[in-house]
C-alpha cells in the first residue's frame, strides 16, 4: 500500500506521495487537487493542529473511504526519552528524534526544526530523546512585534532574507523590523545549537520551513535534511 506522509504544522501542511515525491504545501480546502490513483493509500499523519487534523479525517472519510490513515501518537513511535512528560512532547518533535536516531547510528544529534516555532533538540548517544527549547520562530516574532506594540506595522506576510555574516541594518522601520527579527532569530538559532552540539559532541540536523534563514551562516557539518519528518513517519510505517 502507497504511503502519504502529512505534516500538519500551525502554519503550513506539507504532504508527500510515494518515497520519490519531496514533501509539497498545500491547503486543506485543495485536498482535491492532489494527484491520487484509485489504489488504497495509507496516510501517515503528523500533527500539532487538531482542528486541522479532525479537517483532513472527515476529507478522507468523505473522499477516500478505502484508504488507511494513522494519526501518529507519542506512543507509537519507538524513541526512548527521559523527559518528565512524554506525553506533553509535540508528536513531531519525537518523529524528528526517531529519524535523526536511524540516520545516525551511535551518535548523538542536535535537532533544529526552524517553523511558527523553532524547536532544538537533543538525542543522547543512546537514541534517547533528552528534551530542548522552544521559541518563537520568524512569523510568531514579526506578529507579537505588530500585536504588542501602537505604532509597528504588521510584516508577518513579509518574506525574509537568508542572513549572512555581514549585519544588516534597516534604513526605515520595516527594513529595521525585518533584519532584526531574521539576524536575531538566525544568529540565536545558531548560536545555541552549535554550543549544544560541542558539549555532547553532536552532530546537527536542520529541517522545517524557516531552515534556509540560516544556510549561509551554518557551520558547514550541519547536514539540512528538509524532509526530516517526512522520512521518519516513512521509516516507521513502510513495513
Amino acid at each position: 500500500m502507497n504511503i502519504i506522509t502529512v505534516d500538519i504544522g500551525n502554519s503550513a501542511t506539507k504532504i508527500s506521495i510515494g518515497s520519490q515525491t519531496p514533501p509539497a504545501r498545500i491547503d486543506l480546502s485543495d485536498l482535491d487537487s492532489l494527484p491520487l490513483t484509485s489504489a488504497p493509500h495509507h496516510w501517515v499523519v503528523v500533527s500539532v493542529a487538531p482542528s486541522k487534523t479532525k479537517a483532513l479525517i472527515q476529507w478522507l472519510a468523505k473522499n477516500r473511504p478505502d484508504d488507511e490513515t494513522t494519526v501518529v501518537t507519542n506512543k507509537d513511535i519507538p524513541t526512548q526519552s527521559s523527559v518528565k512528560d512524554r506525553a506533553g512532547v509535540g508528536t513531531d518533535r519525537l518523529m524528528a528524534a526517531y529519524a535523526a536516531t536511524q540516520l545516525i547510528q551511535d551518535q548523538a544529534s542536535v535537532i533544529i526544526d526552524a517553523g511558527t516555532a523553532v524547536t532544538i533538540d537533543y538525542v543522547n548517544s543512546q537514541g534517547t530523546f533528552c528534551g530542548g527549547m522552544i521559541f518563537p520562530g520568524v512569523s510568531t516574532s514579526l506578529k507579537s512585534l505588530a500585536t504588542n506594540t501602537a505604532a509597528l506595522p504588521e510584516l508577518e506576510s513579509k518574506s525574509i532574507k537568508a542572513v549572512t555574516h555581514d549585519i544588516r541594518i534597516g534604513d526605515d522601520t520595516q527594513s529595521a523590523i525585518l533584519n532584526g527579527v531574521a539576524q536575531s532569530q538566525a544568529w540565536a538559532i545558531v548560536g545555541i545549537a552549535e554550543k549544544l552540539a560541542k558539549q555532547h559532541d553532536a552532530r546537527v540536523l536542520v529541517t522545517g520551513g524557516d531552515a534556509g534563514l540560516i544556510k549561509n551562516i551554518m557551520p558547514v557539518y550541519w547536514q539540512h535534511i528538509p524532509n526530516l519528518i517526512h522520512d521518519g513517519c516513512r521509516q516507521l510505517f513502510q513495513s
